[in-house]
């Protein structure tokens, strides 16, 4: 039994000693309850834990079993969601796309099982843009209002300019902290299924029409200015009207098939 693809971040190492939590076996075998109730699709399970370690820090704690993914690098060898996860988590650090902070990864073959944990910090000092103070943002100061969306369209906009789709940018997925000089920090979460576009375009108009429709406490006065601030235009440009076409197309698309479904 090996552990591969072991990583530890400096600042954590020893915590997690003093933690009695400084190897894969410890981590694996921690009874800290579920904060997530584990997924046992896709053959196995993945479940999600919080807890404080020694120093006061939270982490939230990721273990899975023969959870797997498959993307055009190993399609033919399937890789276990978190180590994926985990290698567009440092791929973001890389290109200075804000998201998680990595404490720990690591992953192994126990009796024909794949195993694998992924530690990061808690957001404690976050919330998500789909949380109640977040859904209207008309309950937020005019200049907090404005950074916000600004701030979230930075992001995003980084993101793809380096022509990475996020898959599923939900309002859950974009969390945020309102700063006392009311500027806005912003982490994106949940990588799990991002990954490499060849399409700057195809990129940004699937993750805009997501985000799109669930962020249904925005006013058009806050699109207005997010598809703005993501474009870095002062004005509607003829493009910046063409893609707003497409996001409300889409979304009035969807929303006839929703209703078809019921």
């Amino acid at each position: 039994m090996k552990v591969e693809n072991h990583f530890v971040s400096d600042d954590a190492r020893s915590m997690l000693v003093k933690s009695y939590l400084g190897d894969f076996t410890l981590l694996w075998e921690l009874d800290a309850g579920w904060y997530e109730e584990p997924n046992k699709r896709r053959g196995g399970w993945s479940g999600v834990s919080r807890h404080q370690l020694h120093d006061g820090t939270l982490v939230f704690i990721k273990r899975q079993e023969n959870h797997f993914c498959r993307d055009r690098r190993s399609f033919f060898r399937p890789i276990s969601t978190f180590r994926r996860e985990f290698q567009n988590i440092l791929t973001f650090q890389k290109l200075g796309i804000p998201t998680l902070e990595p404490v720990y990864f690591g992953e192994r073959i126990l009796r024909g099982n794949v195993q694998a944990i992924l530690v990061t910090k808690a957001l404690d000092s976050f919330q998500s843009l789909e949380s109640p103070e977040y859904q209207s943002l008309s309950k937020l100061e005019p200049l907090c209002r404005v950074n916000l969306v600004s701030a979230i369209a930075e992001a995003i906009r980084r993101m793809h300019d380096n022509k990475i789709q996020h898959n599923c940018l939900y309002a859950k997925h974009v969390f945020m902290k309102i700063n006392q000089d009311k500027s806005v920090d912003v982490r994106l979460i949940d990588l799990e299924k991002a990954k490499r576009s060849f399409f700057r375009r195809a990129a940004m108009l699937r993750d805009l029409g997501t985000l799109h429709r669930h962020t249904k406490g925005w006013r058009s006065s806050d699109r207005l200015r997010f598809l703005l601030a993501y474009m870095q235009e002062s004005k509607m440009s003829r493009t910046s009207k063409a893609i707003l076409a497409h996001v409300l197309d889409e979304t009035r698309s969807k929303f006839r098939i929703s209703k078809r479904s019921l």
